[in-house]
Formats: structure tokens, C-alpha cells, sequence
């Protein structure tokens, strides 16, 4: 895979996931900016691994729902 493409590819699962995530993020957390924050959060880093995820078995969405549940009880820790 390419770099382009993997970018390409990042991209369209952000557009896919993002409404779910958020939901989930802010159903979870206190206030609106730590589900923003934990959200941004998790596609950084599933950026920057992007391209060992993507060619992992299993579903990315559900590997990013987990993060994102994640995130938001490390954001509540940090506050």
C-alpha cells in the first residue's frame, strides 16, 4: 500500500466513522470538548499506525469504537 493511498484510505474511514464516534465519545463523557479531545485523539494515533491496522484481521471501526471508549476514561483520569 502506498502512502498516498493509505491516505486516501484513512480518510475515507474518518468520513464513515465520524458521526458514530462522536456520539459514542459524547454519550460517554462529561462535556462536549473532552469527547472532542478523546475523539481527535484516537484518529491520531490510528493515523500514525494506520498502515499496521489496516492490514491487520478484524474490524477497524470496532478496534476504533474501543479506542474511543478508551479515550474518553483517559480524558476523564487526566481531568
Amino acid at each position: 500500500m502506498s502512502e498516498a493511498s493509505a491516505g486516501v484510505d484513512f480518510e475515507s474511514f474518518v468520513l464513515e466513522t465520524i458521526e458514530a464516534y462522536s456520539r459514542l465519545a459524547q454519550a460517554q463523557a462529561d462535556d462536549l470538548h473532552s469527547a472532542q479531545d478523546a475523539v481527535q485523539d484516537v484518529y491520531l494515533n490510528m493515523y500514525r499506525r494506520w498502515e499496521e491496522l489496516s492490514s491487520r484481521q478484524g474490524s477497524l471501526t470496532a478496534y476504533g469504537r474501543t479506542a474511543v471508549k478508551n479515550a474518553v476514561i483517559s480524558q476523564f483520569r487526566k481531568n
